[in-house]
């Protein structure tokens, strides 16, 4: 009973310091506060259409897939800017504080310290300035949800919260084929596929019926895009091989994950496919960093690698609205704030290759061993 009390305390703090830290972020954007700290959040409220609570996708074209855009219209159905930022914000806490309970589990399930949730969550840059900075929790953590399902072998549910997560964000669902190979029979597989794709279809459905092309705004928004902070810029703003050239990288990755699929458990593979995501994409804003939190807390990863590129992540928004430091503009390669997202990607890389040196669950055991944890710890 004694161990039990001690884990549901440990739990309680990590909730206590989400939530402290969480404020912080909320505070840190807070509509109309002096100084102002810019969020797409509070900047899409301003637009024609969400202001006047309308209808996403068929009254006005939103660059999100419809789970955040849903989000959007609930939340601005008040026609008020401050009830809109409260509600949106409730839930995306709602949905952090349902990712760090998936975390507890994970942790504990592989016998891995409940810290590493503070150190490689709570306690960074990223979690503080950008958690109300854009809607990737909301995607992240259905993602963690299938991917915890398929830790524990339910590929109904794994599919259920693959589909919300791709209908929420497009960018899960570079670990599809990770969570997939997680079932053994070709039944679970179909069940997960069919059933991802119905969630995925069910939020969907109405909006390619009543505006097609509305529907396919957030996909050919994302496609269109220039390069923004990442290393694509060497090749120029606007070349226009970026998407093919992305794509081909992503792919070559991500065939090389699963030529090694054997090495890797469904949290390493997630986490790699992410990083391959991130290493090989024309637009890599900062707020992509808060989708590769949770995964790298379930993960052995280099402590001191892990928090230069936090700290990177965060001067590239400091810097892109401070003329001193962004040189006239921040979208040119002379721009410093350019050099700091390239580091950042440079900073990714032996992370992502480290995971290639070692054996398949040697993370579990060596945490199970260990009785402690450090941040310190290398992989």
């Amino acid at each position: 009973m004694g161990v039990i009390d001690k884990e549901s305390i440990g739990y309680k703090h990590i909730v206590v310091v989400t939530i402290a830290f969480f404020l912080i972020s909320f505070w840190l954007h807070y509509p109309n506060l002096v100084p102002n700290n810019y969020s797409d959040v509070v900047s899409i409220w301003h637009r024609d259409g969400v202001r006047d609570g309308l209808l996403p996708y068929v009254d006005y074209d939103l660059e999100y897939p419809v789970l955040t855009g849903l989000a959007v219209y609930v939340s601005s159905l008040s026609h008020d800017l401050y009830a809109y930022y409260h509600t949106m914000n409730l839930i995306i806490l709602a949905l952090i504080l349902l990712s760090t309970y998936v975390l507890y589990k994970i942790l504990k399930s592989s016998g891995q310290p409940l810290h590493k949730i503070n150190y490689y969550v709570i306690f960074t840059p990223t979690f503080v300035f950008f958690t109300i900075y854009s809607f990737d929790w909301i995607g992240v953590s259905l993602l963690l949800f299938s991917m915890y399902f398929s830790y524990t072998k339910k590929a109904h549910l794994s599919g259920l919260f693959m589909g919300l997560a791709v209908a929420a964000r497009i960018i899960p669902i570079v670990c599809l084929p990770f969570i997939l190979r997680e079932f053994k029979t070709w039944r679970e597989r179909i069940i997960l596929l069919v059933i991802a794709g119905a969630a995925w279809l069910v939020p969907n459905a109405f909006f390619m019926i009543a505006d097609f092309n509305g529907f396919l705004y957030p996909y050919t928004f994302q496609g269109q895009w220039g390069v923004e902070d990442s290393w694509f810029i060497v090749f120029g703003q606007f070349f226009d091989g970026r998407q093919n050239l992305s794509m081909i990288l992503l792919v070559s990755l991500l065939a090389l994950i699963l030529f090694y699929h054997k090495r890797f458990t469904v949290k390493e593979a997630c986490l790699l496919a992410l990083l391959a995501f991130m290493l090989t994409s024309f637009k890599f804003p900062p707020q992509y960093m808060i989708l590769l939190l949770p995964f790298f807390a379930i993960n052995r990863i280099n402590y001191t690698l892990f928090m230069t590129a936090n700290i990177l992540n965060l001067l590239i928004i400091l810097w892109w609205f401070t003329p001193t430091f962004n040189l006239g503009s921040p979208l040119l390669i002379s721009s410093p704030v350019q050099w700091v997202a390239i580091a950042r990607q440079i900073v990714l890389i032996p992370i992502f290759l480290s995971f290639f040196r070692f054996r398949r669950g040697v993370d579990d055991v060596n945490c199970s061993n260990s009785g402690s944890f450090t941040p310190s710890n290398n992989r």
